[in-house]
């Protein structure tokens, strides 16, 4: 398992790896999409099966891929808002994260004026 000291790893170092590259360069839903793809294996369908256990995987996945300076979180509030901090703009999304699938409008509501964050990947300038 990918080694996380603050919470249980929901996924091995190579799953984790494997959602991160299908997922890079697209937005903060196909992270969900990754999560929510149960059809792959008996043993993720058990894992992530439930709206709860998509949605702890999502956050921890987040935070990962925050930590690891694959990805910047960005406030979607109105301008002059103040800044915050990743951690602080994780806690918010945590705060107003929808209750059920049904809520969370197929992934559309990442894109909607209801959530509170953008995500933006992280690339490495080529070298010369």
């Amino acid at each position: 398992m990918k080694s996380n000291s603050d919470s249980m790893n929901p996924m091995s170092t190579e799953e984790f790896t494997r959602l991160a590259e299908n997922c890079e360069r697209m937005g903060i839903d196909a992270i969900w999409h990754e999560i929510s793809w149960v059809e792959r294996s008996t043993d993720w369908a058990t894992r992530f099966g439930t709206f709860e256990a998509r949605k702890e995987g999502f956050f921890w996945v987040v935070r990962e891929l925050l930590r690891d300076g694959r990805i910047v979180l960005m406030s979607n509030d109105a301008k002059g808002a103040p800044k915050l901090s990743p951690n602080e703009l994780l806690a918010r999304l945590r705060e107003v994260f929808p209750l059920s699938d049904e809520d969370l409008l197929s992934g559309a509501w990442f894109y909607t004026n209801s959530c509170p964050v953008g995500m933006d990947w992280v690339h490495a300038e080529p070298s010369a």
